[in-house]
């Protein structure tokens, strides 16, 4: 169930070499270990050969042969004692699975959850591995003494880069290139078409970066670009994916800024509710030519053309009445969904 579990035993060994076997019609790779004895080298008289099917990698013989005492014991996992129960080695995948977790939750409620979930095989460990892992995250997010006195130093050394350096209560940093804004002034200055600013935490580069949530730095961040440049909206526009708290600091900096939505996360979203909401209730839905029940695929992929094709219009007036024409196709709950997110910002599509 695990390709890598014959590596993990009580015992250290070393890998010595490895060969097609039989050699006539080989049928398995065959791996010699010698095992590492308590002067840390490799010794024969304690070995290990493996045996890996070459049709299927998951069927696998391991061979012990020779005096287990020359071997040194190995302490991994919760193999600690003679008398410890069977040896359990974490999957690679189950490991992933916790560090996603633990990001989110404590290390018990991560333990628990998959637990619930996954089979004995790819459980953790125990709870104590999940806590760990949990440590390590946060241990992790800390930014340790060097890197504060780095960043203090770098702010004298690059004076104009720096913009706000701020440690407490929350660590902000703003960097702005004065060569890059007086190229961006002169742009502003000489062209005559409208400029897109882009905002996206999903990627961490961008005209725009952040990774952080808080109002009073959005508020922040906003205030130092307007001190930059305060004639900024006279020919930008800002693309946002719809987070409020940087919507509301540029409406107070830049109110007559016009604001839209980027069309991949808000079709992104409206797809997830579809699937959510639209899809349960016409799981039912038939053809009426052949009476073949469409697949969710085709379900969704109905109902999304026609909020593209309503998203298209050239006017609210008629994306308002396209809307009400295919209001009644869809179910109340997706309905409620459109005319609570989606209908109070469709100028912004």
């Amino acid at each position: 169930k695990n390709l890598d579990a014959y590596k993990f035993d009580k015992y250290a060994w070393k890998n010595t070499r490895r060969t097609p076997y039989p050699k006539n019609n080989p049928e398995f790779i065959k791996i010699y270990y010698s095992c590492v004895n308590a002067d840390k080298k490799k010794d024969g008289r304690c070995v290990k050969h493996v045996f890996i099917s070459k049709v299927n990698d998951l069927d696998v013989l391991v061979c012990y042969f020779g005096n287990f005492y020359i071997a040194e014991k190995r302490p991994h996992g919760n193999c600690r004692l003679e008398n410890s129960h069977v040896f359990h080695h974490t999957p690679a995948s189950t490991i992933a699975q916790i560090d996603e977790l633990v990001s989110k939750m404590p290390g018990a409620a991560a333990y628990k959850t998959l637990v619930a979930t996954n089979g004995d095989v790819e459980a953790p460990r125990n709870a104590a591995q999940c806590q760990y892992r949990r440590q390590k995250y946060l241990k992790n997010q800390k930014i340790t003494c060097d890197e504060i006195k780095n960043l203090i130093l770098l702010s004298y050394e690059l004076n104009g880069f720096y913009k706000l350096l701020q440690l407490q209560p929350e660590t902000s940093i703003v960097l702005m290139h004065d060569q890059m804004k007086q190229q961006f002034a002169n742009l502003l200055t000489k062209t005559k078409e409208i400029i897109p600013l882009y905002y996206d935490t999903t990627f961490s580069l961008g005209e725009i970066c952040f990774n952080t949530w808080f109002l009073t730095l959005h508020e922040r961040f906003v205030q130092i670009i307007n001190h930059e440049r305060p004639d900024l909206h006279k020919k930008s526009i800002l693309v946002t994916d719809g987070e409020n708290a940087l919507k509301n600091a540029f409406q107070t900096d830049y109110p007559t800024m016009l604001q839209l939505r980027c069309w991949n996360h808000a079709i992104k979203d409206i797809k997830l509710a579809a699937k959510r909401y639209y899809y349960n209730d016409q799981e039912n839905h038939v053809n009426d030519d052949d009476s073949v029940p469409k697949t969710k695929k085709e379900i969704i992929a109905d109902v999304m053309d026609s909020i593209t094709n309503l998203l298209r219009v050239s006017t609210r007036a008629e994306s308002l009445a396209e809307f009400q024409n295919i209001l009644q196709s869809w179910s109340i709950k997706f309905r409620k969904y459109m005319e609570t997110y989606i209908l109070p910002i469709i100028d912004e599509l």
